[in-house]
């Protein structure tokens, strides 16, 4: 090669090295003057926006099982205040009183006008009945014996004369719990006395029963007193065993009526409250 083309070869190279020298002072100049970047939480890179979109959809995510949580939630049911339903007349002609709706013979009788003015409610034993006031009291013995004696109020000071639970009724017409001694006093003053055998495990007891706690509860008698007679359950005594055999009682529910110390009824049948009231205005 010759001297000439031997320098042009070399100008040419510290040509090349000046110009890469100088594009790499140009490059560190730029990268020099640019403004630091800075990774933090409002980095806009793909990344971070990608966590930004899940941490939003995660935020809505949480309201709206919020909000639903709030409109899954049942509301309260109204509290109750364990009241029995209302007391009102019933029967054709509006003469029992009940809080259900009973249907009778329609039959018209003089002393049911004397409800009209009564008082339907519930009585201390917890049955619907007509509250015994004097007036209906006088209203009802006027309608069946017009040229009958007046009532008289008796003595409030009068004391009750039997030792167990009253069950409806009051002191002058009781419904009692049967026990003997109450039983023998009962018969020794000649009283007249409704039976009713009844079972704890037997459902039409407990359906019927209720009906004679009403009637006793309108009934105004001071020679009747009623007992509920255990019979064939947990809770018969051997008193009450010696009365079901005494009377021939084979079923429960079954009601027996005494009269001067003598069985005048037997009978399981199922009454109402208004067959309750003629078979013992009836038989005694």
């Amino acid at each position: 090669m010759s001297i000439l083309n031997q320098k042009g070869a070399i100008n040419g190279f510290v040509i090349i090295i000046i110009s890469l020298i100088a594009l790499g002072g140009g490059l560190f100049l730029v990268l020099e003057t640019q403004e630091p970047i800075e990774l933090g939480p409002n980095t806009n890179s793909p990344a971070s926006e990608h966590k930004d979109e899940h941490d939003d959809h995660d935020h809505e995510e949480g309201d709206e099982h919020h909000n639903q949580d709030d409109n899954d939630t049942p509301s309260q049911p109204p509290v109750q205040d364990g009241s029995k339903p209302a007391c009102r007349p019933t029967g054709c002609s509006s003469e029992i009183c009940a809080d259900e709706e009973i249907g009778s013979a329609c039959i018209f009788k003089p002393e049911f006008a004397c409800y009209k003015a009564a008082t339907c409610e519930r009585q201390p034993s917890g049955n619907c009945g007509w509250t015994q006031t004097l007036e209906l009291k006088q209203c009802i013995k006027s309608a069946k014996d017009p040229g009958g004696p007046i009532i008289q109020q008796p003595p409030e000071s009068q004391p009750f004369a039997y030792s167990g639970t009253l069950l409806a009724g009051d002191s002058t017409t009781p419904l009692l719990d049967f026990n003997k001694t109450d039983y023998d006093l009962a018969l020794s003053q000649n009283k007249d006395i409704a039976l009713y055998f009844y079972a704890s495990w037997c459902p039409l007891c407990r359906i019927e029963f209720p009906k004679m706690e009403d009637a006793f509860d309108q009934l105004d008698r001071n020679d009747l007193v009623g007992f509920r007679v255990n019979f064939n359950d947990n809770d018969t005594d051997s008193h009450e065993k010696d009365l079901a055999r005494e009377h021939g009682v084979a079923y429960q529910h079954t009601k027996v009526f005494i009269k001067d110390k003598q069985r005048i009824l037997k009978n399981p049948e199922q009454w109402s409250i208004e067959r309750y009231i003629d078979e013992i205005s009836s038989a005694f």
